[in-house]
């Protein structure tokens, strides 16, 4: 995706780590899934200056928790999602791992945009 966007460098400069491929790089981005994380000693996610959750909705759980908690030396740690949960222990919680969040657009701005399919429900009843 990085490169599709523009970044024509990409390949050299990112690093996946995911089942069965190690987790030391001197590349400057590193992405993963927190699956592929969760069992990694506190100190190797000191190497990190920036830490960024996609989908932070679901880093409620204790492995994201403690995974972005780990990384000490991060000087922003940012999660993005589309959808809160809603409940005010999500954002309790998202806010003490990321810190205040910001409401960058709703739904229906984006859909006025064109930028989401606008959504019609229609209830059908069966007998």
């Amino acid at each position: 995706d990085f490169k599709e966007y523009g970044w024509q460098d990409s390949e050299s400069k990112i690093h996946q780590i995911f089942e069965g491929q190690t987790k030391t790089t001197l590349k400057p981005v590193v992405i993963s899934t927190w699956q592929s994380l969760k069992d990694i000693p506190a100190k190797w996610f000191e190497q990190f200056d920036y830490i960024f959750v996609d989908e932070c909705h679901l880093a409620d759980g204790i492995s994201i928790t403690t995974i972005v908690n780990n990384c000490t030396k991060a000087t922003y740690k940012v999660g993005v999602t589309g959808s809160l949960k809603g409940t005010e222990v999500s954002q309790i919680q998202l806010e003490a791992i990321f810190g205040e969040y910001e409401v960058l657009a709703t739904t229906e701005e984006l859909q006025e945009k064109g930028l989401l399919a606008p959504l019609k429900i229609e209830t059908i009843c069966l007998n």
